[in-house]
Formats: structure tokens, sequence, C-alpha cells
């Protein structure tokens, strides 16, 4: 499409792309939702199809990156995506908090395809943990793939959330988190924010198996086959005989285009449309129609009845994309073709992987009785606070506080609070008895123990909420640690 657009590909094709997926609402719901309450919509409708349709321009080049390196190839799963000045991207180099968000409503990027490239790439959370990484997924039981990105509920609540969590992000240990959001009975409007470790397994349960993605291999094959032989013989003639007169004729001509056209103030058909809505509006003498008017509820069912039957269309005809899909890729004459099948990412745990966690690990103990103050607070509050695997938002906040109020650690800037924090949570991560047990060894005196205990007592009065069973075993155990108690947190 690119040749024929003389080295440009027109947005348009993917937007028909996009459209031609749900064809109830395409072709009958979004206009007879507009109608039906033609008086509250105009604008709505308006505004989203003037941006709808502001269809963008890619280069031949930059549409190939996008489909050969993301889609079809998926060379940035597989750490082997180059940008154009021969840069690697590999998603295991990654040392920024990497966010996931995905919906059960999403037809065309469903949970199970958003995060499998996790379980892929990474292999088990252990990997993830021993990179210094952070993952967090979230996800939303019906919103569609559009609304993701421009749902204005999905923007007062999701959106509004993870960006509010930004700075956060940077301070969780490293590993794999699932994001929750849900509301603060004590302030409508406001959300309680956590996150939860999690496993591979979770995101496998999402999911019936990676089995049915081996298919994508031989596709992902012919396909590169077939675009050095498009490249090779076929893309030089389509060149030659594109121009700029052709490429603009293409554009004029989309069917996406064109349906706009005939219906705007272009089309000289459409003035005497012009005058006499402008004459329909100054003269305006409709009345509301009840609800229980027969003939509204007749519209109301007919209207049902085309959605269904269209949807129905819909839902046959992805059955069979999808059976033929599989009678065909899932072959075994397919796979005598293109036999390249990777393994399972859970039989990836190889014995070089391994030896790298081993040796990671072994890190990790030689620094436990390395550090100070600054890193024993830090070493306490991860301990108590990931007791349960769960962080909550809020908490984080009061440590921040309470760090910006003591004298000895106010001065400690946010790059070098990250990495003790990184440090100590991967260290109680490696072994957090033995990272408790040399508490000690960082609080020499007394007085350092006793103001430790203090902040932490200190900041669970600040949360004003009970200790989990499993933040109450850790928080005696600190005490008897440190040979020293004080007073009991609130609410206990």
């Amino acid at each position: 499409m690119s040749d024929l657009g003389n080295g440009r590909f027109d947005g348009a094709h993917l937007v028909a792309n996009f459209e031609n997926l749900n064809p109830a609402n395409t072709l009958w719901q979004k206009y007879y939702h507009l109608y039906a309450n033609v008086d509250t919509e105009e604008k709505r409708f308006l505004d989203f199809e003037k941006w709808w349709g502001g269809f963008y321009f890619m280069t031949r080049k930059e549409i190939h990156t996008i489909v050969d390196g993301l889609f079809v190839g998926n060379k940035l799963e597989r750490g082997e995506f180059v940008l154009e000045d021969g840069s690697e991207v590999d998603l295991k180099r990654n040392d920024n908090p990497v966010v996931v968000f995905a919906s059960f409503g999403d037809n065309i990027t469903p949970p199970q395809q958003a995060f499998n490239w996790i379980v892929k790439t990474y292999g088990t959370a252990e990997e993830i943990k021993r990179r210094g990484q952070v993952i967090v997924g979230i996800g939303h039981s019906k919103i569609g793939h559009l609304g993701i990105f421009v749902s204005a509920k999905i923007a007062r609540k999701e959106h509004k959330e993870i960006i509010a969590s930004f700075d956060m992000l940077n301070y969780l240990p490293p590993g794999l988190y699932e994001m929750r959001i849900k509301e603060d009975p004590e302030a409508p409007g406001e959300y309680l924010v956590s996150y939860i470790e999690k496993t591979m397994e979770d995101i496998l349960a999402l999911d019936d198996g990676l089995e049915d993605e081996q298919a994508f291999y031989p596709v992902m094959a012919l396909s590169n086959a077939n675009d050095t032989l498009y490249r090779m013989f076929v893309s030089p003639w389509i060149r030659l005989a594109a121009n700029d007169m052709t490429a603009e004729l293409l554009k004029q001509l989309n069917p996406l285009r064109v349906q706009r056209y005939l219906f705007s103030d272009l089309n000289p058909w459409m003035i005497p449309i012009n005058m006499w809505a402008s004459m329909i509006k100054k003269n305006d003498r409709r009345c509301q129609v009840r609800e229980n008017n027969g003939f509204r509820k007749m519209e109301a069912h007919n209207a049902k009845a085309i959605f269904y039957a269209l949807d129905a269309y819909r839902l046959i005809r992805d059955r069979v994309s999808e059976q033929w899909f599989k009678t065909i890729y899932e072959s075994p004459w397919m796979r005598v073709f293109h036999p390249f099948v990777p393994a399972d990412a859970e039989k990836v745990a190889n014995a070089q992987l391994e030896a790298l966690r081993r040796r990671d690990a072994a890190k990790w103990r030689r620094f436990m009785a390395v550090g100070s103050f600054p890193e024993a607070i830090m070493r306490i509050f991860l301990a108590v606070g990931f007791a349960d695997q769960r962080i909550y938002r809020h908490g984080y906040k009061v440590i921040g506080r309470l760090i910006r109020g003591n004298r000895r650690l106010r001065d400690i800037g946010d790059t070098e609070l990250q990495r003790i924090v990184r440090t100590q949570a991967r260290i109680l991560q490696t072994d957090t008895d033995a990272a408790i047990d040399a508490l000690p060894v960082l609080l020499t005196s007394r007085k350092d123990r006793k103001e430790a205990l203090s902040m932490l007592n200190q900041g669970f009065n600040m949360i004003e909420r009970k200790l989990t069973p499993q933040e109450r075993s850790v928080f005696d155990r600190i005490v008897a640690v440190l040979q020293a108690r004080p007073n009991t947190p609130n609410g206990e």
C-alpha cells in the first residue's frame, strides 16, 4: 500500500480494518444511538468522528518496521528489534518500570496476548527480579480496544491513577505486580491503589496455554518469504508506475474519505439539506414521545434485531477465519516446511540461567551486612510493608514523609534513594530471614536501633490500619532482633 501511495502509507486502511472488526457497531449501532438521542449526542458524535477521521500517514519504512518488528516478526519480544541507528531494543535491558494495561473487552489485544510476552521473554518472575526490573499489569473487565486510549471513564480512573503512581513505581521492589484500584469508601471520587506481587502462573491462568501460538512461527516464516519476493520482483514495478497524482487519487477515493465527502459541504447536493436543517431548527415543534409508545418500542426491537444479526455475522466470520487459520498453519505439512518451533517459556530455565541466579543470590548475600542507618531503615520498612506480598501506595507516601522528615535521611537524593530501595529489596528477596538477622550489623548503636524502631512504629500509626498477620510476624521478629520494643502500633 505504501508503494501505491508513492512512498506513503495511508492510515485510513488501519481505521477501515478496525471498523470491519465490529460491523454491528460500524454499520448500525453508532448511528442508531446518535439519532435515538439526537438532541444530546450531536456534539459528542461529531467531535469523535472528526478525531477518528483525521487519518495519519506513515512512510514506507515506518510501516514496514512496525509490521516486521512488532507484529508479524515480533522482534521486540525476542530482543531483536533494531532502530534506525543500529541499536537494539532489548526489553530485558530496560531500566524503567513497565506498565501493561489490558482489557477483557479488547478484541484486538486481549489480556492473554498483552501479558504473554512477559512469560516468553523472562520465563519466571525470579528472572525479572534478578534483572532488577519492575513490570506492573492492570486489567479492565469490559472496555474495548479504543476505549483504553480515549474513554473519559478510563481517563478519570485508570489513567489518572497510573500517572499518579509514576514516582512510586521507581521505588517498587523488582518483580511482577498487579495494580489494583478500588474506590475509597471514606473519600468519594478518590481511589485506593495497591500493588500485589504475581507469578508467571497467574499470567498463564488467563489463557489455555502457549501452544496455540506455535502456529504463528510458520506465519512469520511465510510472511518473511513473501516480503522478500515482493521487494525483489513486484515492488520495483509498482514504484515505477506510482506518482504523486496516482497517490492523491487513491487517497481521495478511499471509501472512508468518500463517505465523509458525500455528506459534507464539499458536495453541492448537500446545500439544500443545510438550508432545510436551519429552517427546521428555527421552527422546531417536536415533542418527546413517551417511553411506552408502541412505535418507539417497535423501533427499539427492530434496532436490536438488526444489531444482533450483524453481530451474528461477525461471530460466524471470525469463527470461520479462525478455523481456516488453524487448518492451514497447524497442519503437519506446514510444520515440515517450517519446523522451527521454540520451546515453551516454562522449559526455558536452563543450566546457564540457573548459574546466573546462583551467582546473583551470592552477590546479594555479600551485601547483607553492608550499609548503615539509611540502608537499615529501608530494609525494615520493606520487610514489614511487603510481608504479605502487597504494597499500598498510601503506605509509600507515609514512608516518604518519614524519610523527608528525618534529619539523617532528608538530604538523600531521589536517585540514591531509589538505588538503596532496589538494593535492600533484592537482599530481602534473596533471604528475608538472613537480611533481618543482619540488621544489628547496620545499626551498631542502641540509639540507632531505638530511632529505627521509633520510625517504624510512627509509620504504622500514620497509615491508620491494623497490621496484617504477616506484617505483625515480621514486625515482632525485627523488634526481637534489635532487642527493643516500641509502643504497640495503632489498632493493636
